[in-house]
């Protein structure tokens, strides 16, 4: 990834303004819960937010780690959702969008899949790169982790939650809240994405945190 010329005192601004600034509600009253019955999973976002299918937006095609063509994901199911005014699908995946927006993914693994995908795979699969190991190799760069917790859920999920502010390809700085998880067979991959730029984030903070925290799954 290319340095840029973010400072340290930047950064601590940066997380200054996300952490300080006053909440606002994104969106009117309600809500309504996106069910996949197969997996059983479900999650909840604003009622007023507008959902798309894989068929209606870019970004399904998703790269879990690495470029060798073999490790390519075909989706197994995608929606996903846009907050804004004037919802468009274009805005799905754009991490620099003006309102919140997201996507969801469950993806069933292939074999060769299953054993090599590992948590920076999982940390990686929906922003091309491990924020992790771009914070380490440039401390004062252009990522920079606020929330990073390995999960461990009663039905055997496991993975990694996070939170990551980052310089996105055109230009704008972007605030993407992430979970990724494996079934405990490491056979399925859960994916919930929710984000938007860093204006967006610190006046939609506990909406996108209300989205990501709502990931739900059966007991089976």
């Amino acid at each position: 990834m290319t340095a840029t010329s973010s400072s340290r005192s930047c950064r601590f601004l940066r997380r200054a303004l996300i952490c300080t600034l006053v909440v606002a509600a994104c969106g009117g009253s309600g809500s309504q819960e996106l069910h996949n019955p197969e997996f059983g999973v479900s999650f909840t976002i604003d009622a007023d937010w507008a959902v798309y299918d894989e068929g209606q937006f870019s970004g399904a095609d998703l790269d879990l780690g690495g470029r060798a063509p073999e490790r390519r994901l075909d989706p197994t199911w995608v929606r996903g959702f846009d907050g804004s005014d004037e919802p468009s699908p274009a805005n799905v995946a754009r991490d620099d969008a003006p309102a919140p927006q997201g996507m969801a993914r469950i993806q069933v693994l292939t074999e060769q899949q299953r054993t090599s995908v590992d948590l920076a795979a999982l940390r990686s699969v929906h922003l091309g790169f491990d924020p992790v190991r771009a914070e380490r190799d440039e401390p004062d760069g252009p990522v920079e982790i606020l929330r990073h917790e390995d999960l461990s859920l009663e039905g055997g999920q496991h993975g990694v939650r996070m939170v990551v502010v980052y310089d996105t390809p055109g230009g704008e700085v972007g605030v993407v809240d992430q979970t990724a998880l494996l079934d405990g067979a490491n056979s399925v991959l859960y994916l919930l994405v929710v984000g938007c730029s860093e204006q967006c984030y610190a006046d939609n903070r506990d909406t996108i945190e209300e989205v990501a925290s709502s990931l739900t799954f059966e007991k089976r």
